[in-house]
């Protein structure tokens, strides 16, 4: 006898949702001194969300895989990133189900929490353009990012980001090109090159697939190539900058289930510990493996998207979305 599939939580209304942005970011602010809670919040938060995205999916034993979240090094080593890494996972599930004013609402309330959840960017505008969304929904989650931030950020923080970021050293331990080339003897500045590399290729990523068919499969995987790109190229990251594709990998490999997934899973998760170890250790080395495993999963997990196969063969698109 077949057990009765475990349902997925209903996503809340917009107003409870900006009442939990409001209240998950001034307790990470400090406001109600309850700072030591928020890793644990957050990685319960992490948890349920995953949960809610492997159901939509139709992982089996969802619940089990949704403890794995709690082992991840990335959730361990960077616990202050699963509030809004939640956000993210929430969104994604609301695409699958195609409620775009609540996917609107999490991604901006993501953006509101860390401007790390911007990496997904691309992603959702080439979705909002493929299912033609009315342009009065193109400004929710600008305006649910800007409410959220104006609840805990202060001009001071993004300062503070800015000076972090481009005015210094090209990339922070970031498992990603940029480590390796400032390591190189170029002799030649790469902060501009950085940028157009980045801006160009979100571009090129939107146009690609705006206009192609998201099954399930393909919308998830290129939200994954999405998030892998944006840490990829942009200047200025850090050990955690791949969080969001941590732990994105990590549920699409508990789906899918095949060697393929399973491969750039690992390949991910090995980037992501080497970085931190490099940052740890003070080891720049360890970040530039870790760099070269991150470019393999892009380059593999791009190369089986925009494969003409995928294009031409109507049996393979079936299968692959």
């Amino acid at each position: 006898m077949l057990l009765p599939r475990p349902s997925a939580f209903p996503l809340p209304p917009i107003p409870a949702t900006l009442a939990v942005a409001a209240a998950a970011w001034w307790i990470m602010a400090g406001g109600l001194s309850l700072a030591g809670l928020t890793p644990l919040v957050g990685a319960a938060a992490l948890a349920l969300a995953m949960r809610h995205l492997l159901i939509q999916l139709d992982a089996p034993q969802p619940d089990r895989a949704t403890a794995l979240v709690f082992l991840l090094p990335c959730v361990l080593l960077g616990p202050y990133d699963s509030i809004w890494g939640a956000a993210c996972v929430m969104a994604l599930a609301a695409a699958l189900g195609r409620h775009h004013p609540a996917m609107l609402v999490w991604f901006g309330l993501a953006v509101g929490l860390d401007l790390q959840a911007a990496f997904l960017a691309p992603f959702f505008v080439a979705l909002i353009i493929n299912r033609r969304l009315p342009l009065k929904l193109w400004l929710i989650a600008p305006a649910v990012a800007a409410e959220t931030m104006l609840v805990g950020w202060h001009p001071s923080d993004l300062a503070t980001l800015y000076r972090m970021g481009i005015e210094q050293p090209l990339s922070f331990n970031a498992p990603n090109l940029w480590t390796i080339a400032q390591a190189l003897p170029l002799g030649v500045p790469l902060l501009g090159l950085a940028i157009a590399a980045a801006i160009g290729t979100s571009a090129a990523y939107i146009a690609s697939f705006s206009a192609r068919r998201l099954g399930d499969r393909t919308l998830m995987n290129a939200a994954l190539l999405a998030s892998l790109v944006s840490a990829g190229l942009l200047p200025g990251m850090h050990a955690n900058a791949f969080f969001l594709a941590d732990i994105l990998a990590l549920a699409l490999a508990l789906v899918w289930r095949d060697t393929a997934s399973w491969t750039i899973a690992i390949l991910i998760q090995a980037g992501s510990v080497l970085a931190w170890l490099g940052a740890l250790s003070d080891v720049p080395a360890l970040a530039m493996m870790g760099g070269v495993a991150m470019l393999v999963a892009t380059f593999r997990l791009g190369r089986a998207l925009l494969k003409p196969a995928a294009n031409d063969n109507p049996h393979l698109m079936r299968a692959i979305t």
